[in-house]
């Protein structure tokens, strides 16, 4: 409806409604703002009849500071995580809800969910205030690995004038309750270790909450020994006692080590072989040798005996004579 002057006369209450439709927020704030700038007029007072007067020059102004501003919001509120904690034992079935305004009904934001641990579904509503609402829901089963790893939802919305998009982010931290995982040996020294040597083995797991007890075992064929409790195990290993396991036990449960098996050197087979037998190996060999080396002597000195017809000349005693008398020994025949 315009008068004679050129004005457009507007019913407050229609304007809110057709605001409220098309964009999916209540713009009494931002419209009296707005107006305000536009004629420098103080802020309007809202009555649900109340007309008021605007040229069409301030109705274009108008709705594009709407568009700009609202459609979507320079600074979009942090989405909303119900619940907001998430404290829970692995196992259970968790679902996490994430709401975000959505100013813009045409384009509402795009939630996403990281990690992504299962199916989400989403869904647009109407609030009783006619506000809109982007809405996301995750179903996952709680596991021991979410434990203290954060869970994100994140909110993006695209702008209309094609500046880069504006995100909006809120998370939790899951606490969740597990029995102990990962139980394991460690074992010092390490092995392989002589016979009746000491050992200290001590036993770790991945709870929580934290491990209450731990309780150890030797394993016997197929019975199983309980010696003690506690986080370490001090041992004098030998052939029978080299195979053992621990158990770590919370409020939630209870987690078992693998069976470990320590390597021992047998005194008899092993140890003793360097510290008994081989002395006594060491003495037959060298009583081997000598006996051989006498044997060997003296069938050395019976082979070279000299013959009866060559005992003349063993029985010569050397003197000093003259050279002819020598020589008439030496060539006398045979």
């Amino acid at each position: 409806m315009s008068d004679g002057h050129g004005m457009v006369i507007f019913a407050l209450d229609t304007l809110l409604h057709r605001l409220t439709d098309e964009r999916g927020v209540n713009p009494q704030a931002l419209f009296k703002r707005s107006l305000s700038a536009i004629r420098g007029a103080p802020p309007v007072q809202f009555g649900h009849t109340v007309p008021m007067h605007l040229t069409p020059k301030e109705v274009c102004k108008f709705w594009t500071k709407l568009k700009l501003n609202v459609c979507p919001p320079a600074a979009p509120p942090s989405p909303t995580l119900t619940p907001s904690t998430l404290k829970v034992k692995e196992g259970a079935s968790v679902s996490l809800t994430c709401s975000a305004p959505a100013p813009c009904w045409s384009h509402p934001p795009a939630l996403t969910w990281s990690p992504n641990l299962g199916q989400s579904q989403e869904t647009l509503q109407e609030n009783q205030d006619k506000t809109k609402v982007k809405t996301s829901v995750m179903n996952f089963t709680a596991s021991h690995l979410h434990h203290g790893n954060k869970i994100s939802c994140t909110a993006v919305y695209q702008k209309q004038d094609g500046s880069p998009d504006v995100t909006a982010e809120t998370s939790l931290t899951p606490d969740i309750s597990y029995s102990p995982k990962d139980v394991q040996i460690s074992v010092s020294p390490s092995c392989p270790v002589p016979e009746n040597s000491n050992m200290t083995l001590t036993c770790s797991s991945n709870a929580n909450p934290a491990v209450e007890n731990y309780t150890w075992y030797r394993a016997d064929g197929d019975q199983e020994t309980f010696i003690r409790t506690g986080i370490s195990l001090n041992i004098k290993v030998s052939r029978d006692k080299r195979r053992f396991f621990c158990k770590a036990e919370n409020e939630i449960g209870v987690g078992r080590s693998n069976l470990t098996h320590l390597d021992v050197q047998y005194c008899e087979t092993q140890c003793g072989f360097y510290s008994g037998v081989l002395p006594w190996v060491l003495a037959g060999v060298f009583f081997s040798v000598t006996v051989i080396c006498a044997a060997f002597l003296c069938k050395v000195q019976k082979n070279v005996k000299p013959q009866e017809e060559d005992r003349t000349y063993m029985s010569l005693n050397r003197r000093n004579v003259g050279s002819s008398e020598y020589d008439a020994i030496n060539t006398t025949p045979k």
